[in-house]
């Protein structure tokens, strides 16, 4: 089961990849959560036949999983690009610091 599931990550290309191809196609824009996301590209993609969304068609095309390196945890409720950013600036090493709240005037 472990190892299974430790080849189902995918690589910053593949989500950045997938962030544009839905952006592009209006299924993911400025204040989409991860549960619309969720609902509207995933589980329509990995319904018939039932797969890991890392099996499916549109995943395969792009290499299909790969070995998870890390460890990405989400809120439903949460805005989907936040989630893409965090992963971005994590595998960057972006600095916590560089991130602020314009709407505090830092």
């Amino acid at each position: 089961v472990v190892e299974n599931l430790v080849n189902k990550g995918f690589s910053v290309r593949q989500l950045l990849e997938f962030y544009q191809h839905h952006h592009s196609e209006g299924l993911i824009c400025s204040g989409t959560t991860t549960e619309e996301v969720v609902k509207s590209i995933v589980i329509p993609q990995t319904c018939a036949p039932p797969c890991c969304y890392m099996d499916s068609q549109f995943m395969q095309d792009r290499g299909g999983g790969k070995r998870a390196r890390r460890l990405v945890s989400h809120a439903w409720k949460s805005e989907f690009l936040h989630t893409v950013v965090s992963i971005v600036a994590d595998v960057a090493d972006w600095p916590e610091e560089n991130f602020h709240d314009e709407c505090e005037g830092n």
